[in-house]
Parts: structure tokens; C-alpha cells; sequence
């Protein structure tokens, strides 16, 4: 399983990635968002 790390500053964005995306049928998972690259 692939684990996902989305890092995208526009908040609304970043949801509609991480809840309109099958990201299950590409064989990965959201495990954690982030707004900033910094902390990662």
C-alpha cells in the first residue's frame, strides 16, 4: 500500500484531493495533510 502525505496551502483544495480521489483503487491511502511543506 502506498502512503499518501498531500501538501497543498489552499485548504478546499486539499480536501477535494483528498475526498473526490479513489485513492484506494490506485492501491495508496491518505495518511496525513499538510497547508505548508514545512514540518515534514
Amino acid at each position: 500500500m502506498i502512503r499518501i502525505v498531500l501538501v497543498e496551502d489552499e485548504d478546499i483544495i486539499r480536501k477535494g484531493m483528498q475526498y473526490t480521489i479513489d485513492w484506494l483503487s490506485m492501491g495508496a491511502t491518505v495518511v496525513n495533510t499538510k497547508n505548508s511543506m514545512l514540518g515534514i
